[in-house]
């Protein structure tokens, strides 16, 4: 159908997407309203779905900082304890 190839029908069919990821949300209740709604929704979940992805990413980021100065930290105090057991001998 040369209807759904433009704009609007990606515009809507990223609307069913969405409806169909968020089973029971009533569209038929803000059809009045226009595409306003739809992108208002849309806008929003993009939005919501990169935020999450960055705060994941940052999340990981500050874990692998943290598990990366900790086994330098026990690497040097390894280091340390060879280096004294040698001279000991």
């Amino acid at each position: 159908d040369p209807v759904d190839r433009g704009p609007t029908g990606l515009i809507r069919q990223m609307f069913e997407s969405f409806h169909m990821m968020t089973f029971g949300f009533d569209k038929d209740a803000h059809s009045e309203a226009g595409s306003v709604v739809s992108s208002l929704l849309l806008a929003y979940t993009m939005l919501a779905t990169i935020l999450l992805l960055n705060i994941l990413i940052a999340m990981m980021n500050d874990t692998y900082s943290h598990v990366s100065d900790t086994a330098k930290h026990q690497w040097q105090l390894e280091r340390a304890r060879i280096i004294a057991s040698i001279e000991q001998e």
